[in-house]
């Protein structure tokens, strides 16, 4: 074996794969990857197309929403490059980062594989199709119907693949969808609370409001659980979850209190609130998203 073959080699960032213009980057690297992150005035769409005009030549460009932001990949020549983009506030933000590519750990074993064009790569050979000519005609007819309804198979369960969104549920009875007046902001907030109604995928409407804080999250985390059994609202779900970076400092980096009331008892139906929040780098303010929006709470069999 040579001495030093499994470490990993340095990386740097493609000089093609630049930030958006005037942006403050944070460098980070580590034994087979370097890293970029930083914040952004514009919005993920302005963001995604600065990066299809920096693109390489030669990769596919390829964006992928997962829910909460975007990815981008590309298999370049020196390293495997991921970009993701999420919204941050009334900007974004970007982190881009160079892997060392995964190799095979013994090629010899993968046998070659002869394309049509004649050049060679390590795999494995797929099977070839059948020759139903050779054998009798009854027993080449029943071959042939069964492989045509094997494909028309195939092509059915495509359809499967296909996302399906479910119906919008209906409204609890006598529930209006309102903002509580008592649902404010913490004190020192950077901004005043505004509140916006939106339309998830299935079409169910809620409301949502987002401000920046530098309170502790701990502070924050406290303060919308007492708010909430304050009001009548069971906390179901409450968390505070750490962060740390590559020199090993810790710090909160995420949390999330949600709790609901069921105005008209058990089965009527009930409103949620969930409060999440978060920071994207170290002693970073903290993000704070509140969402209202109907439920159907249903009680349980006996």
């Amino acid at each position: 074996m040579i001495a030093g073959a499994l470490c990993a080699q340095d990386l740097t960032i493609p000089a093609w794969l630049t930030p958006l213009p005037g942006a403050q980057v944070r460098t980070e690297a580590a034994p087979g990857l370097a890293q970029v992150s930083y914040r952004a005035a514009a919005k993920p769409d302005d963001v995604i197309e600065h990066y299809r005009k920096v693109w390489a030549p030669g990769q596919p460009f390829i964006p992928n929403f997962n829910g909460t932001g975007t990815s981008i990949r590309a298999a370049a020549p020196e390293c495997d490059v991921l970009v993701q983009i999420r919204e941050d506030g009334d900007g974004s933000f970007v982190k881009a980062s160079c892997a060392s590519k995964t190799t095979v750990a013994n090629p010899a074993a993968a046998p070659e594989v002869v394309s049509s064009s004649g050049s060679r790569r390590p795999g494995f050979p797929s099977l070839p199709r059948p020759d139903f000519s050779k054998r009798d005609p009854h027993t080449a007819a029943v071959l042939a119907e069964a492989e045509a309804r094997h494909r028309a198979g195939v092509n059915r369960m495509a359809d499967y693949d296909k996302p399906v969104y479910p119906r919008p549920p209906q409204d609890p009875p006598g529930i209006p969808l309102a903002w509580p007046s008592w649902l404010v902001h913490m004190p020192g907030a950077s901004r005043d609370l505004e509140i916006e109604e939106k339309v998830d995928r299935a079409g169910k409407k809620y409301l949502m409001s987002r401000f920046r804080t530098t309170k502790p999250m701990t502070s924050i985390h406290v303060y919308y659980e007492d708010l909430l059994n304050a009001h009548g609202y069971r906390v179901g779900q409450s968390k505070l979850e750490t962060g740390h970076t590559l020199s090993g400092v810790t710090q909160n980096k995420n949390g999330m209190v949600k709790g609901s009331c069921q105005p008209n008892g058990i089965g009527g139906g009930g409103v949620e609130i969930e409060v999440d929040f978060y920071r994207s780098a170290l002693n970073d303010p903290i993000q704070v998203t509140i969402k209202v929006e109907l439920i159907q709470i249903y009680s349980p069999r006996r």
